[in-house]
């Protein structure tokens, strides 16, 4: 959400590893470095 309006939905893989929205690219990208979002590590297990 930005600014309260749903920029991006759909599977969380698929938001998570290629997501549209700049906004939702922004938020990724200020994970630390080497921080993997949980619902990634429960895909490649």
């Amino acid at each position: 959400m930005e600014n309260g309006r749903v920029v991006e939905s759909g599977p969380a893989v698929e938001v998570f590893t290629a997501p549209a929205a700049p906004y939702t690219r922004r938020l990724l990208a200020a994970l630390p470095a080497g921080a993997q979002p949980a619902v990634l590590k429960e895909a490649t297990a």
